[in-house]
């Protein structure tokens, strides 16, 4: 049986078991969108708060659209947001999505690996 694949978590840099990390939003300033992070159990909560912070005051479609977009990578697929329902009603409901991130009620898989 193989062993637990380590993660390195984007937040203090440690290395922790997969089964021990979070796979959450967070927003890169440098490429404008909100990219795929690991989070730590002890970095989990500021992090979902940084990004639902963010989250909730955004007006811009762009941003609403990127946070669609972590989601339907790992295959949640918001449909407000793909028939083009406006902003405020997708970032509800994305928020909630973060919630159910954060609570442990979802939760998503980094997914396979193969050689580099």
């Amino acid at each position: 049986m193989a062993s637990e694949r380590q993660v390195v978590c984007s937040g203090c840099f440690g290395v922790v078991p997969e089964s021990r990390v979070r796979l959450i939003p967070s927003f890169n300033d440098d490429v404008q969108r909100y990219v795929d992070t690991c989070r730590c159990e002890q970095r989990l909560e500021a992090a979902v708060e940084q990004t639902r912070s963010r989250l909730a005051v955004t007006e811009g479609a762009a941003e609403v659209g990127s946070t669609a977009a972590f989601f339907e990578r790992h295959g949640i697929f918001i449909n407000e947001y793909r028939r083009g329902d406006p902003v405020p009603v997708v970032r509800s409901i994305l928020l909630a999505s973060l919630e159910r991130l954060r609570s442990g009620q979802l939760r998503l898989v980094i997914g396979a690996t193969g050689p580099l």
